[in-house]
């Protein structure tokens, strides 16, 4: 993780910000904004942001970056209708996770299997959802190939909320 997290975080938040009260942020832009914004400032492996697709039933990456990003995106989908793994669960209870280590057996066992085989590297991740009301639209993703012991400071963590809360401002208008 880049030593200035804070400082980007905080960068990233003023430049969606702007983005949203100049008017011409369309939310694909304020969308992409905060994924990149997360994947730099934080240092991750790979990143994507998840939209339900109504057609399909599913959730599915529509943008990602990183590391084999061009590979992982077909894959990275999952389905809409509820199920008892870490993913669902976020979203069901509208929490963000920060998770600093995949392999602890708690965690293991709630990993859905396509992130297992997609993803079997990833060792620390964060699952941020995107609900308005009770309406479950997506999901932020992003992980490391490495443990991250030192976890998220609360200044971070209030920077990642705001973050997230630009996007569900923008969906809320959309």
């Amino acid at each position: 993780k880049p030593k200035n997290a804070r400082d980007l975080l905080l960068a990233g938040v003023q430049d969606v910000t702007q983005l949203r009260a100049s008017g011409r942020g369309k939310l694909n832009d304020v969308v992409l904004a905060v994924l990149e914004t997360l994947y730099g400032a934080l240092g991750f492996r790979f990143a994507a942001v998840c939209l339900k697709d109504a057609r399909s039933g599913q959730f599915r990456a529509r943008a990602v970056l990183g590391d084999d990003s061009a590979r992982l995106q077909p894959g990275f989908a999952f389905p809409a209708a509820s199920a008892r793994d870490l993913f669902h669960l976020a979203m069901e209870n509208d929490a963000d996770l920060m998770i600093s280590d995949a392999s602890s057996p708690k965690i293991r066992d709630l990993l859905p299997e396509w992130h297992r085989k997609l993803l079997p590297d990833a060792k620390s991740f964060i699952v941020l959802p995107l609900v308005v009301g009770k309406a479950q639209l997506g999901l932020f993703y992003a992980d490391r190939t490495s443990t991250a012991p030192e976890g998220v400071p609360p200044d971070e963590t209030a920077l990642i909320k705001a973050l997230k809360g630009q996007v569900l401002a923008a969906l809320g208008q959309g």
